[in-house]
């Protein structure tokens, strides 16, 4: 069967092509890592360059939950590698040494923190935290993992470079706006926002008819709206200057894990969130006497929207504000509205792109899943619940 895409489909094809063009690296070869120079704990600076031993850097911010997990991994093999390894952990949030001290001396860290900041993590294609880079005693990249690594992962790749049969790895180079673009790509797909896809789809390809006058386009523009709100505030107050609000980021990844989890008991319950929502707005509309069309009626995309932001601003968020400060500093408070707009439009663009195939496939999705729609509701339910579940765990245990 042949597929034929719109005029609407081919320009948005053709606009993500585009932005997958401006992520291309500006350089790459197998080359030694870029030197830095960066302040520690020790009171004293860290220059790549100078080390004599292999190095394994993790990229984190303080308030990460994944950084401490990776943290805690690196605590239990430094008794082995500590020897024959130099360790630092770099914070992208430039948090003043003293600061980092605490840190240090309060989560019984065995080696030392460095101040860093978004420039530095770009160089080493940082889009989210945790990043941890093996560098050999040569100075070349031997691994690069974002994400949390398992020991044996680590300690099988520790091996390598001490065996001398570690691969080097091509060193690529990003700018500031490619950041940005494979920041929202990160933001989008993150483990703490990624899970609620699924129940995205089961609600919208469900065979009740309830949906039909649904767009894709209308419906993924909604769901935007409010990504761009929830990361729309949390940009214009880092562009403006609000760094505090990286320290309440924790607490919001605590709020959303309770969202998350009760609405995976709605789900498993059976419950239409989306028909009560809008039920109640419309109801709050008439009160209002806000006139609207019977198409626009549907707002549950958008408090889908407004969830999804939030879920990916509790994993993402440090890093977004950092990568924020940092262009500001460097291109002046244009270019961070640059970097801010580029995080927005590429999140957009997802969801936008992911609604359309929704429903553009709707029918097909109806007719192959229609017996196994209530397994697929049921599945997305356990799955929140599962994620909303680690996230209040992780808040309260870390």
């Amino acid at each position: 069967m042949k597929i034929r895409f719109s005029p609407r489909y081919k320009l948005l094809i053709s606009l993500f092509l585009i932005f997958l063009l401006l992520t291309l690296p500006t350089s790459s070869a197998v080359q030694p890592a870029s030197d830095f120079t960066v302040p520690t704990t020790s009171n004293d600076d860290f220059t790549l360059s100078e080390q004599q031993e292999p190095v394994v850097l993790e990229f984190m911010t303080p308030l990460c939950i994944q950084c401490r997990e990776v943290e805690e991994n690196l605590k239990d093999l430094h008794p082995e590698y500590g020897d024959e390894f130099t360790f630092l952990s770099i914070d992208i949030d430039s948090n003043p040494i003293d600061y980092l001290k605490d840190l240090k001396e309060g989560r019984n860290i065995p080696w030392e923190l460095a101040s860093g900041d978004a420039d530095l993590f770009s160089t080493y294609q940082g889009t989210v935290v945790p990043i941890l880079v093996i560098i050999d005693s040569e100075g070349y990249i031997t691994y690069e993992r974002r994400g949390v690594p398992s020991k044996n992962e680590l300690s099988r790749e520790f091996d390598k470079v001490l065996e001398g049969t570690a691969e080097r790895l091509d060193l690529r180079e990003y700018g500031i706006y490619t950041i940005a673009i494979l920041g929202g790509f990160a933001s989008f797909f993150s483990p703490c926002s990624f899970p609620l896809l699924p129940s995205y789809v089961a609600y919208y390809i469900r065979p009740d008819g309830k949906n039909k006058k649904q767009t894709g386009l209308s419906m993924g523009l909604k769901a935007s709206l409010g990504i761009v709100m929830v990361f729309g505030i949390i940009g214009a107050i880092a562009v403006s200057g609000g760094r505090w609000l990286a320290e309440y980021i924790p607490y919001l990844e605590l709020i959303v894990g309770i969202l998350i989890l009760i609405l995976g008991i709605f789900i498993l319950s059976n419950i239409d969130i989306g028909g009560h929502l809008s039920k109640n707005l419309k109801t709050l509309k008439d009160r209002l006497k806000m006139n609207s069309s019977k198409n626009s009626n549907d707002s549950s995309p958008f408090f889908y929207g407004l969830g999804y932001g939030a879920s990916s601003a509790g994993c993402t968020a440090p890093v977004f504000i950092a990568v924020i400060l940092s262009s500001w500093l460097s291109q002046g408070i244009q270019g961070a509205i640059i970097v801010l707009l580029l995080y927005l439009i590429t999140m957009s663009m997802l969801m936008i792109i992911f609604s359309l195939i929704t429903v553009r496939f709707k029918n097909v999705l109806q007719r192959e899943l229609s017996e196994a729609s209530l397994w697929i509701s049921r599945i997305s339910g356990i799955v929140l619940v599962i994620a909303g579940s680690y996230l209040v765990y992780s808040f309260i245990i870390l």
